[in-house]
């Protein structure tokens, strides 16, 4: 959301990677809960998160962007030190978790802050202020617009970022997000594994 460590770091261009296993269905578990207890149209938090931090087609619970670096620790107690360390050196453009919320905007609502890269936290924290925006604004597209919180040109790329998104995981939820000026580009990577990971999830809760 834009309003959105480990030793032996690899640095590629703006961008940093921790190599490991993570803990990365954890978002997809929690969008794809909270989507249903929240009533959101489904794939809609998975779609969010897939564009906010996904990495090798997998929603990363631990990212951290940090002054326009975004950084994959491979578990919680390096995401937290790391971010702790962040804090402590007077950054404040940081961005955490699943949803990658703004601790800027967010961070006065988790206590300690480091609650913030837990899943269901991050997840129903995002799920909440996309609902507020789509009762302020109107429609869902909207409310993507205004989670962005960029420019008009960020915001439209975002909206069809989404969207792209929701027509691998959840394609009959696409139809909600206003897509007209999104071209036809190559389709994102998703991992199949997450694709039927939050089908089975959405079937069971659905009773299906």
């Amino acid at each position: 959301m834009k309003v959105p460590f480990a030793l032996g770091t690899l640095v590629v261009a703006s961008l940093i990677l921790y190599r490991g296993p993570a803990a990365a269905d954890e978002c997809t578990v929690q969008a794809v809960t909270i989507e249903h207890e929240r009533n959101l149209p489904a794939g809609l938090l998975h779609a969010v998160a897939m564009v906010e931090s996904s990495y090798h087609g997998r929603p990363q619970p631990y990212a951290l962007r940090i002054g326009g670096r975004s950084i994959y620790p491979t578990n919680f107690d390096l995401a937290a030190r790391r971010l702790r360390a962040a804090l402590e050196q007077g950054r404040t453009n940081i961005n955490a978790g699943c949803m990658q919320l703004s601790l800027e905007h967010h961070g006065a609502a988790f206590e300690p802050v480091e609650k913030i890269l837990e899943p269901p936290g991050n997840i129903r924290r995002a799920a909440g202020l996309l609902l507020a925006f789509r009762r302020e604004f109107g429609g869902w597209t909207a409310a993507l617009a205004h989670y962005q919180g960029g420019s008009e040109q960020q915001r439209a790329r975002y909206i069809c970022q989404v969207w792209r998104y929701l027509r691998i995981l959840a394609p009959a939820s696409a139809s909600q997000i206003d897509a007209r000026h999104c071209r036809n580009k190559r389709a994102p990577s998703v991992s199949s594994a997450v694709v039927r990971q939050a089908h089975d999830l959405r079937r069971k809760l659905s009773g299906g």
